[in-house]
């Protein structure tokens, strides 16, 4: 893979958080980006960090555990972490209730805004994912 140099900011470097926890995980080399702008100082990883994996790991053990996403991630052609805002975890009872018919076993599932809201559940607290 070979990066496109910008002229002003060469590799032009971000640093990738986790969607998660915003804890640091990588850095992404840019390059040339739209008009050779700078590149943002943080960028979100496409995917959680070790310990937020595992972390839902854990939770879906005990439950079943909904990933909220804003409503513009349905459709949409990227990564739905990039649309993450937090996740919730509920007992697999009430999940079995609530979806019916899905298939629960992969113990998660990604749910935007509005269906979180039909479904009855609650805001997300700022700065916490439980």
């Amino acid at each position: 893979m070979s990066v496109l140099l910008s002229k002003k900011h060469g590799v032009n470097p971000s640093l990738m958080q986790c969607v998660v926890c915003g804890k640091d995980t990588g850095v992404a080399l840019l390059g040339k980006i739209k008009g050779d702008a700078e590149a943002p100082r943080h960028i979100p990883d496409v995917e959680p960090c070790d310990d937020c994996k595992k972390e839902l790991e854990r939770h879906k053990k005990i439950g079943f555990v909904l990933l909220r996403v804003f409503d513009e991630a349905e459709g949409a052609k990227t990564s739905p972490w990039l649309y993450f805002q937090g996740y919730q975890v509920m007992k697999r009872e009430a999940a079995e209730r609530i979806f019916g018919d899905m298939d629960l076993s992969k113990g998660m599932a990604w749910v935007s805004d509005s269906v979180a809201r039909q479904i009855g559940l609650p805001e997300l607290k700022e700065n916490n994912n439980e």
